[in-house]
């Protein structure tokens, strides 16, 4: 802290008053200067002092007043009385109600208060005293605690009041008041926040008599969230964990807990069965730090208690946390690196005066101990290549004579199996009837994929596919299959390298719900309609169509002639929809045939139009439907608009094979609104597209569109 001090000597005024005697004669320095740190005036004089009486030899009866006033004030003011006419560094406790230049004097004055004589007057800025240094304000959502930071003028301030607003500082309410003790320089108040909330924080200041200093804003606005989602339902604890800062033997505690009750009871042990309480928080704690003094391996157990004070669970903590004055070995500690498959140990030395150290290697699992190595002192760090399974280390030290002189034991470390999957999803297309998976995986270490069905929560799986994993390019992989029965699953995915060693395998998330309601089986088993398009983004081929009845597939077949028909896919009879990769340029017609169980030809129904399939097209779909008000809109899908200038849109009639241009616009254009039509009829549009030389580039027509115009 500083302190602001003024320190000033300075000339000598010398005033008149009528009806006074002579002015003091100023012998030596006066100095004055005020302590704004301790609120204290210091002033210095050496005054003369008054002459007895000629006659009578008595001495005149006059009391000293020290006075001041300020430079725009004529007042002069009484501060003190003073009873000597020599005085070093005399010092009064003053606080201030003005601040700036100030004058001050020493006056004596006669039984009737009047002044009759009077010294020089020095002039003192006065500077206003800081009270209040600064105050912020910290949230710990993981403990619940909400912490105070300040700074404050110790010797003024004698105590605090933290509260808080949550309407922007119109109202407050009052969270803690804090009493500051003397040499105490804590400078940290935490409280535990349970009420939900954002809100803004000022810490007012109070003296010894209680007036108030003044009061500080918190610089930040704090949101307060409570985690209540986990306070309700059974009791349950389900982590606990420690850490130790060995330079001054604090205890880090951290737990994870749900439930409902009211708050936590933290005890530690020396043998795990005789247990001391330490402290007892509230149920939104969720941590806890103290300063252990005496040395020890010591156990550390949460306690959840309910309103009648019965404790409901508690989990004791797996190992014990070692507190150790003057230990050599300071901290211990070891973690998997997964990208590596490797443990990494490392360790902090308190003092170099060691001479050697060893770090061993003990599997929990076979009880197997492997002496890694034997190092110098300034060793740090081990980098072990291990296989699955459960490690612990032991760090060993030793002085020059080779006397063991502290060991400690890391933290159980498990290194799983390899799992190369990344991610696995699945979701139902209830369109075309397929359970579609995508995943990703290291694919250079996979051979194989298994997938598994649960209806009934992961009690029973069933197998729904093998396959063969093809490495390829691409990041995200895709199988699909036809789910046949109606119902809630759940999927898994299980990877397999090519010695059949399980390396990765994962749940999808959540169920999938698998619903044959949009479908109608009711007779007669028929076709209603069969339509289709050409993708010229995914370059795929989209059909789809409705049917009813009960049948056993859905026969896709594809020609370029009409004659001679080729086989794309047969499909459950639930599907109603189907795409497809056409690798070869074409004009293509396609029909769907539905047949029956015993493989018998039901129904065929052919696609009443071409199907363009151009890897290099710019035009794509074309849409046309009739509007209630006489009018056809039409709509069109260009790959890029840069690769092309104009665009024509032109109509006829399904019985004619002469165009009527209905616009030329340019290569932005996408709907045309066509209310020209005046007799009702079959109409065929056509979309062509130009170069900027008006070469023709690309056309596509449409399908006839009836037209019913009302009169």
């Amino acid at each position: 802290m500083k302190k602001v001090m003024a320190l000033i000597t300075v000339f000598t005024t010398v005033l008149f008053l009528s009806g006074c005697d002579e002015l003091f004669n100023n012998k030596g320095d006066n100095q004055l200067w005020y302590d704004t740190q301790s609120e204290t005036l210091h002033v210095s004089w050496d005054l003369d002092e008054p002459e007895a009486d000629a006659d009578t030899g008595e001495l005149p009866n006059e009391v000293l007043y020290l006075q001041t006033r300020s430079l725009n004030s004529s007042e002069w003011e009484d501060v003190t009385v003073v009873d000597s006419y020599s005085m070093d560094n005399f010092e009064l406790n003053i606080r201030f109600e003005e601040f700036g230049e100030q004058e001050f004097r020493v006056v004596a004055k006669d039984e009737e208060g009047n002044i009759i004589r009077e010294s020089g007057s020095y002039n003192l800025y006065i500077e206003k005293p800081e009270y209040l240094y600064w105050f912020n304000v910290w949230f710990d959502e993981w403990s619940g605690e909400l912490r105070f930071d300040f700074d404050v003028n110790r010797e003024i301030v004698s105590s605090l009041a933290f509260e808080k607003s949550s309407d922007g500082g119109n109202t407050w309410e009052l969270v803690i008041e804090h009493e500051l003790i003397q040499d105490d320089w804590n400078n940290q108040v935490t409280v535990y926040e349970t009420v939900e909330g954002t809100f803004v924080y000022r810490m007012v200041a109070y003296d010894e008599l209680d007036a108030n200093l003044g009061n500080m804003n918190a610089w930040n606005e704090i949101s307060i969230k409570v985690n209540t989602e986990k306070f309700v339902g059974n009791p349950y604890i389900y982590h606990i964990d420690t850490w130790v800062d060995v330079w001054n033997q604090n205890v880090n505690i951290w737990w994870n807990s749900e439930g409902a009750y009211k708050e936590h009871v933290i005890q530690k042990s020396t043998n795990n069965e005789d247990w001391v309480t330490i402290a007892t928080l509230p149920r939104v704690a969720q941590a806890y730090n103290y300063q252990e003094d005496v040395d020890g391996e010591y156990y550390y157990r949460v306690l959840a208690v309910d309103e009648l004070g019965e404790t409901v669970y508690e989990l004791s903590s797996s190992k014990t946390t070692r507190i150790k004055v003057g230990a050599v070995i300071g901290s211990l500690n070891s973690w998997i690196d997964w990208e590596r498959k490797t443990a990494t140990i490392n360790w902090d030395m308190m003092t170099e005066e060691i001479s050697q150290i060893t770090l061993e290697r003990l599997n929990v699992d076979t009880d197997e101990v492997v002496l890694l190595g034997e190092f110098g002192n300034l060793k740090k760090m081990f980098e072990d290549n291990i296989l699955p399974g459960k490690y612990t280390y032991t760090l060993k030290a030793y002085n020059s004579n080779g006397d063991l002189v502290d060991e400690m034991t890391s933290n159980e470390v498990q290194l799983d199996p390899p799992n190369y999957l990344h991610y696995f999803n699945s979701n139902y297309d209830s369109w075309n009837g397929q359970v579609r998976f995508e995943f990703a995986a290291e694919q250079n270490k996979v051979s194989y994929v298994i997938i598994e069905k649960t209806k009934d929560g992961g009690l029973s799986y069933l197998e729904v596919l093998n396959e063969e994993l093809v490495e390829t390019n691409d990041y995200n992989l895709y199988f699909s299959y036809y789910e046949l029965e109606e119902g809630t699953y759940s999927y898994r995915i299980t990877l397999y390298d090519s010695l059949d060693n399980v390396v990765g395998t994962q749940n999808s998330w959540g169920e999938i719900n698998v619903d044959f309601s949009h479908l109608n089986f009711e007779e007669p088993t028929t076709i209603y309609n069969l339509d289709g398009n050409y993708d010229i983004y995914s370059k795929s081929v989209n059909l789809w169509w409705h049917t009813q009845g009960t049948y056993e597939f859905n026969m896709i077949e594809k020609s370029v002639d009409g004659v001679n028909w080729e086989l794309v896919e047969k499909l459950p009879r639930i599907s109603q929809g189907f795409r497809y990769n056409e690798e070869v340029n074409g004009d293509y017609q396609y029909r769907l045939t539905i047949i029956s169980i015993d493989d018998e030809v039901i129904e065929t129904y052919l696609l009443p139009r071409i199907i363009r399939v151009d890897e290099f097209a710019i035009l794509g779909n074309v849409h046309v439907w009739y509007e209630w008000n006489n009018s056809v809109n039409i709509n069109w899908e260009v790959k890029d608009s840069n690769s092309f200038y104009l665009v024509k849109v032109e109509r006829r009639e399904d019985t004619s094979e002469i165009y009527t241009v209905l616009g030329e616009f340019g290569n932005l254009k996408r709907l045309y609104v066509d209310d020209s039509l005046l007799e009702t009829g079959n109409y065929i549009y056509k979309i062509t597209l130009f170069d900027s030389e008006l070469n023709e580039i690309d056309s596509l027509e449409t399908l006839p569109v009836y037209v019913e115009i009302n009169e």
